[in-house]
């Protein structure tokens, strides 16, 4: 991890250690010029997580890496395979949606239409403190991360096209970290 961390240029070292980590994941030092970390992400999801919300994930693969206490995944839930049928949604949009019934911190890794979905629900009024947004792909993956830079809301972005669970969780873990070391 040192070797990544002298190679890092971030505005402060929690941004630096939040990067670092995402390279790490990745296995690919490129992947740090793609960060974006919105200037109050890690403060948001730190001050959100000392306040014990849960972290809310669009697929069980995120979910499953995330060292926190309340991790939520809905994707497989019976009522959410049920409405994306009917609404001809995918499940994991449908998820999100179903699966804020208070403020969340946001994990997406590797559905487009999960932080599709999310920004929706900002704009709608519900209270998003952070959002991790590494979806990988070329189907709208790049189109709605970079929504996501725009929005204001608090986030920590993989843009392009690269991205996964792996380094979502990753990402999520190390402002956990920050969290627990009272940072």
């Amino acid at each position: 991890m040192k070797k990544i961390l002298e190679q890092i240029d971030a505005k402060n070292e929690m941004e630096k250690r939040v990067i670092a980590k995402a390279v790490f994941a990745a296995g690919n030092l490129e992947v740090a010029k793609y960060m974006h970390v919105s200037e109050d992400a890690i403060d948001s999801g730190i001050e959100a997580l000392s306040s014990g919300v849960p972290i809310l994930t669009d697929v069980k693969m995120v979910s499953a890496g995330i060292r926190w206490k309340d991790v939520r995944c809905f994707i497989d839930h019976p009522e959410v395979v049920e409405l994306a049928k009917k609404k001809g949604k995918t499940r994991a949009s449908e998820a999100m949606r179903f699966g804020f019934r208070e403020t969340s911190v946001v994990v997406v890794g590797n559905a487009p239409t999960a932080l599709a979905e999310v920004l929706q629900m900002a704009r709608e009024g519900f209270d998003i403190p952070l959002v991790v947004a590494t979806p990988p792909g070329f189907t709208n993956a790049v189109e709605v991360k970079e929504k996501l830079v725009r929005s204001g809301i608090p986030s920590i972005v993989l843009r392009g096209t690269m991205g996964g669970s792996g380094i979502a969780a990753s990402i999520i873990n190390e402002v956990v970290r920050l969290t627990r070391n009272g940072q």
